[in-house]
């Protein structure tokens, strides 16, 4: 595992689903830090999909106050989110990925991590819908690794009347990819938090490693995973966390 230390304030980790009074709850409080139990869940299982079965894919930002500028995210991590900016957010390559724990990468076309390891990749065979987008690019470009054509979500989000969606397809299904990673406009307009929604379930997917590495500077892409956040129409699940750190694994699927 990555370094899973981190700074959180005041707020519990949650892991599984409780009821209590009021109802259903999402997980119960644990201590911070601690370690979720067995391995992280491929894709396709936390979809509850056919492993190779055509799939299709909604990913959009969730809203703007994990969206990036050119220079985010900074070496302070989860301390520069949230902000009442709104950098909007750009898609110029997506693919699946089969390595998990990662963060930022580097390279062009062979990606790899920060260890120098290239990471696999599984671009989608088609776009085959996509919602209220900003003008001027087509959305079929993100299928290649151009930095400067794709998908211009600009300041269309999920909780902005539920725009600036792209439904992507991977023919052959998901198969053993733990997540997706996501390019900006180059270095710009990417975002930190996405809502990704497959077989009628949403999931907030997040980075898992740090969001800075120095040896790779203001990368052009970052992964991102599944986690066990309550889908709910703000972002306080992870407001509270700072540092340039690994999230904990206990809140990922």
């Amino acid at each position: 595992m990555l370094d899973n230390s981190f700074y959180k304030k005041e707020s519990p980790t949650f892991t599984g689903i409780t009821r209590g009074v009021g109802g259903f709850g999402f997980g119960a409080a644990t201590s911070a830090g601690e370690e979720a139990s067995g391995p992280s869940k491929k894709l396709y299982e936390v979809f509850g999909v056919g492993q190779y079965s055509s799939t299709t894919v909604r990913v959009q930002n969730f809203g703007p106050a994990y969206t990036c500028n050119g220079s985010m995210p900074t070496s302070n991590g989860w301390s520069d989110f949230p902000h009442n900016s709104n950098h909007s957010f750009f898609c110029s390559y997506i693919y699946a990925t089969n390595n998990d724990e990662l963060g930022p990468l580097g390279g062009y076309n062979n990606d790899y991590d920060v260890d120098g390891n290239i990471v696999s990749k599984m671009v989608p065979n088609y776009v085959s819908n996509y919602g209220t987008m900003s003008g001027g690019y087509n959305p079929n470009d993100m299928l290649s690794s151009g930095n400067y054509a794709g998908a211009w979500c600009g300041s269309n989000s999920y909780l902005y009347n539920d725009q600036g969606w792209f439904d992507i397809v991977f023919s052959s299904g998901l198969q053993n990819s733990m997540g997706f990673v996501v390019q900006g406009y180059s270095n710009n307009h990417q975002s930190m938090m996405l809502r990704v929604r497959c077989n009628g379930i949403n999931k907030i997917f997040v980075p898992k490693g740090k969001l800075y590495e120095s040896t790779l500077g203001n990368a052009y892409r970052h992964a991102y995973y599944p986690t066990k956040a309550p889908f709910v129409s703000n972002t306080s699940y992870f407001d509270s966390y700072t540092g340039n750190v690994a999230l904990p694994a206990s809140i990922f699927e």
